[in-house]
Parts: structure tokens; sequence; C-alpha cells
């Protein structure tokens, strides 16, 4: 195998990758509820996704959130639904503007999400770690790689 072959082959294996698995049970370790484990067990990582942007971005509109995504406004809108309807996160109007939903976390969505951002955190650890068994010049153009593809892509 060529490295373009060994390069486009390891392209492939990490997009194709579905962490959601491996996601769900780091979640499901942590809990001790119950019932946040059934709830876990009904949520795909772009649920999560969503849950963890409205959690930062509270108090934000729907298109407000998908411009910190990659999800299409439709697919977000039907994943805010969901979200609500598992009382993840609450969908209100501002006295004076009963036209644009604004969209906060439950204390629930609070749990799930402080668990989802802690298993990133150990997980961007992990990366951190590896990384340092690589020079700053070989991760400088690794990063420039990367981001070339990512140029590339969206073309």
């Amino acid at each position: 195998m060529n490295n373009f072959e060994k390069i486009s082959h390891e392209l492939r294996r990490y997009r194709n990758y579905d962490n959601t698995e491996k996601v769900r049970n780091y979640l499901l370790e942590h809990t001790v509820s119950d019932g946040l484990a059934e709830l876990l067990n009904s949520l795909s990582i772009s649920d999560l996704d969503v849950l963890s942007t409205v959690i930062r971005h509270h108090d934000s509109r729907i298109s407000e959130i998908v411009k910190h995504l990659s999800f299409t406004q439709g697919a977000v809108s039907k994943i805010v639904n969901k979200l609500f309807r598992l009382q993840l996160i609450e969908k209100y109007h501002l006295a004076d503007n009963k036209k644009d939903t604004y969209l906060k976390g439950t204390e629930t969505g609070e749990k799930i999400h402080l668990l989802h951002a802690e298993y990133h955190r150990e997980m961007d650890q992990r990366l951190l770690n590896f990384s340092k068994g690589f020079s700053a010049n070989e991760l400088s153009l690794i990063g420039n790689f990367l981001a070339s593809i990512n140029d590339l892509r969206e073309e």
C-alpha cells in the first residue's frame, strides 16, 4: 500500500467509525440514576451534541444553536423536539416576543451534559498524552494536513 492509499484508507476508517456505543457505555458507567440510564439509552451522539450545545448556549433560539453545529436547521429542530419530549430541554417565549422560541436545559439535561462533557475531557486528555510522542514539527505538519483535507472537502 503506498502512502496515498494508506492515508485514504485511514481517513475512511476514521470517518466510518461509530463511537455511539463507546460514548453511551461511558455515560452509563458514570451515572448512578436508573432513570438517567434509561434516558441515555434513547439518545444518539447527535442528540447529545445538540443537548450540550443548548446548555452551553442557553437562552438561544434554534437558529442560533444551528450555527454551532454541523447539522441542518431541520435536523436540529427534530432533535430539539425529541429532547423536549424527553424533558431534557425547555422551550419558552419572552414576554415581549411570542414569535421566537428560546431553549434551555432542564436539571436532568444538565446532568447528562456534564457526563458528556466529562467523556470529552477524558478523550481530549488521552489525545494530548498520545500527542506527546510527536515533535512540535510533526504535530504542525499533521495539523496542517488535516486542515487542508477539511478545506478540500468543504470546496
